[in-house]
């Protein structure tokens, strides 16, 4: 654990679900509102490039989401402005 200062705010994301954790979701879930909005809603999470996390919803099972790109990189802080892809 590194104590990190003037940890930036995160501009832009891109955070895609690791294929193998959306199989048994039913067709047309909405991944971003399902899994990504509520996990990042007001929590300001810190993310690097590469990150692997998981996210589990009420009723379905569990996703895991990888960080592909973001701006600044290579860590950050997602906000209320960031916007994720």
């Amino acid at each position: 654990v590194t104590v990190m200062t003037d940890t930036p705010y995160i501009d832009k994301v891109r955070i895609l679900p690791i294929a193998d954790t959306v199989k048994s979701l039913p067709p047309g879930d909405d991944l971003f509102t399902a899994y990504l909005k509520p996990y990042f809603i007001e929590a300001y999470r810190p993310l690097r490039k590469g990150d692997v996390f998981g996210v589990q919803h009420q009723s379905l099972p569990p996703v895991w989401f990888k960080v592909v790109e973001m701006d600044p990189a290579p860590y950050g802080i997602v906000a209320p402005d960031s916007k994720i892809y």
